[in-house]
């Protein structure tokens, strides 16, 4: 293997990693979607005797605010980045899932929490921004990979151990995820909405391990995309898609 091909090689790898930090945000989505159901049988089962207003309230309080996330995401998106959106939200799983496993206030750390879950349905662009169209697709999957595994690692987990430790390992996970979000480029295509065509193809360079000149035609490309406003277009659909999926996976 001579050295271009060590540099495609290596690029492959940063998109499939990026890709997978990416998509874990919805691992997060089906953790918390399934963690009332948890929380309510174990509450239950050490006769914590609660009424059906607190059933209620601890089973809303993971999405109550998703819908305050999902208006903003937009905005923090184009104006921050969509790199930093995975610092957010990775943050707050960090801090939420660790105010649950150690205090009482678990209400009111899950209604922090929902705002994030919202904010999560932008992420899929992200894989969208990064890759060629061709492959879309296959990477596209490992988000309804993720929000089953989420749900499942909730489930077989705390039939094992208790909710607390769950939560603990899940904010645990978070801060990892978090850390490694620095290894991880910005998109091409916000660097081109911000006017910031060098960076863009810095960041086009490491994503495709290729050389200013083999990767022009891919740039002006995605500036008449900017320009159209086609990738406002394809976040739309990729969050229809994305609320579609979860719908499916937890037959809401």
């Amino acid at each position: 293997m001579d050295s271009e091909d060590e540099i495609i090689v290596l690029a492959s790898t940063i998109i499939l990693f990026a890709s997978i930090v990416a998509a874990l945000t919805f691992f997060y989505i089906g953790f918390s979607t399934g963690f009332s159901t948890v929380f309510i049988y174990e509450l239950n089962s050490n006769e914590n005797t609660i009424n059906a207003d607190e059933e209620s309230w601890i089973g809303s309080s993971g999405i109550i605010f998703s819908f305050f996330g999902c208006f903003i995401q937009g905005y923090l998106a184009n104006k921050f980045g969509r790199k930093v959106l995975f610092y957010l939200i990775y943050g707050v799983h960090f801090v939420g899932w660790m105010i649950v496993s150690q205090t009482k206030y678990i209400i009111e750390a899950r209604l922090l929490i929902s705002i994030v879950i919202g904010v999560s349905f932008s992420n899929s662009i992200y894989i969208t921004e990064i890759i060629r169209s061709e492959r879309r697709g296959n990477l596209a999957l490992l988000h309804s990979l993720f929000l089953g595994l989420g749900a499942l690692f909730l489930y077989i987990s705390s039939y094992y151990i208790t909710v607390e430790v769950v939560s603990f390992g899940a904010s645990i996970f978070a801060l990892i995820i978090f850390i490694n979000v620095i290894f991880i480029p910005e998109t091409p295509y916000w660097y081109l909405l911000k006017k910031q065509r060098e960076n863009a193809i810095k960041s086009l360079i490491w994503l495709r391990g290729a050389q200013p000149h083999k990767i022009e035609i891919e740039v002006k490309e995605m500036e008449k995309n900017v320009d159209d406003g086609f990738m406002e277009k394809e976040r739309f659909v990729c969050i229809q898609n994305r609320v579609r999926d979860i719908k499916d996976s937890f037959d809401i």
